[in-house]
């Protein structure tokens, strides 16, 4: 490894349904466990097994997932841009694909623009 080039901070990688997703771990303040709550009939379940919390500058922001698998780099190369067929995700946020280097696994990654036009929003 080039010892001129600066050394990235990885990604903290978690699940949410079927998706993979990454953010840059230099934004998570926190990763909260959720406590297991009582289920109400006919509501969907919106409660998630961990909550990560992001931060940037003063603002903060918290999402839930169902699992944090990890924190990994993610080589530039093996970084694109958000393809054509899948722009519709995409649509006015700011997002990159990743891949796993060892299980080829697709991430979709939340840019810092991401979390500052989430954050905008509110």
């Amino acid at each position: 490894m080039n010892s001129t080039r600066q050394q990235k901070l990885p990604f903290v990688i978690f699940q949410f349904k079927e998706g993979l997703y990454g953010v840059a771990s230099q934004n998570v303040l926190e990763i909260v466990m959720m406590p297991q709550a009582t289920s109400v009939p006919n509501t969907p379940p919106e409660v998630r097994g961990v909550a990560v919390v992001l931060s940037r500058g003063t603002d903060l922001l918290a999402f839930s997932a169902d699992l944090v698998e990890a924190a990994e780099h993610i080589p530039d190369e093996d970084i694109e841009p958000m393809p054509p067929a899948l722009s519709g995700l995409n649509a006015g946020h700011h997002c990159r694909v990743g891949r796993r280097p060892k299980t080829n696994q697709t991430i979709l990654l939340l840019d810092d623009e991401f979390f500052a036009c989430s954050t905008a929003a509110n």
